[in-house]
């Protein structure tokens, strides 16, 4: 007879997420059991968060004013771009329950570009309204002269050398009121 032996392993979730500067993350423990919250940096250095262990919390002197564990929910409070990295919950012998990679991005910069921007467009607005105000009084004549000259070079042409209309011409508005006068 053959004996045959199965071992069954669990993948611990994974999961990412971004958040802003001075937010909170909320980290499920997944179990009720006692377990250890490891956070990796970016460099790569791990250090132990904490231990929870029911509603007991053992946190590093560093992260101790700001974790909290609300039912089975740890929470970090006012991240900074320092607490990027992967969260990795463990239980106490070092089963594996879930890792987080969560990036804090820094709305500061995002700020920056956008006013930069905004500034670029009220200047792009203000240049334009000055070159208009300027420009206007000059070219506004200017473009009623050449469409004038323009109308009665076509008016010249469509009616020979006379004052009506011809055939293919569309009445001015002078032609339109003359034929409109009742004849006497």
């Amino acid at each position: 007879m053959f004996q045959c032996r199965h071992f069954l392993q669990l993948l611990a979730p994974e999961s990412a997420c971004e958040l802003d500067v001075g937010s909170h993350l909320r980290l499920d423990l997944q179990i009720y059991g006692p377990v250890q919250v490891w956070f990796t940096s970016r460099s790569g250095s791990a250090v132990q968060l904490c231990s929870v262990s029911g509603r007991d919390v053992d946190c590093s002197p560093e992260y101790a004013k700001r974790v909290l564990v609300v039912g089975n929910t740890l929470l970090l409070m006012n991240l900074v771009p320092s607490d990027s990295g992967n969260y990795t919950v463990r239980e106490e012998d070092g089963t594996l329950v879930s890792v987080l990679n969560m990036t804090v991005k820094d709305v500061q910069q995002c700020r920056t570009w956008m006013d930069e921007f905004g500034t670029v467009t009220v200047l792009f607005g203000f240049a334009m309204l000055v070159l208009g105000v300027f420009l206007g009084p000059v070219v506004v004549p200017w473009c009623r002269y050449q469409f004038d000259r323009l109308y009665k070079r076509c008016r010249g042409s469509s009616c020979g050398q006379g004052d009506e209309p011809g055939e293919n011409a569309v009445p001015l508005k002078e032609d339109v009121q003359i034929n409109m006068e009742p004849e006497g």
